[in-house]
């Protein structure tokens, strides 16, 4: 959904808020992969979950694997 809001942004010349939300969609495609992991009844690692946080891009791709 993001990712067609970007394609509307650069067809509109609004090139900055392309840019921003497109690497929000890749975070939030990124994480989704890691969501895979979560299993239902069972307590997450708090390291774990808390190195999802950030918004660095290759940690967050190190998670996913």
């Amino acid at each position: 959904m993001r990712l067609l809001d970007t394609v509307q942004l650069f067809q509109s010349s609004r090139f900055s808020a392309a840019y921003s939300l497109s690497g929000y969609a890749v975070e939030l495609g990124i994480k989704a992969c890691i969501a895979k992991v979560f299993q239902a009844n069972a307590i997450p690692d708090k390291a774990f979950v808390a190195a999802i946080y950030p918004h660095n891009l290759d940690e967050l791709l190190g998670l996913a694997r």
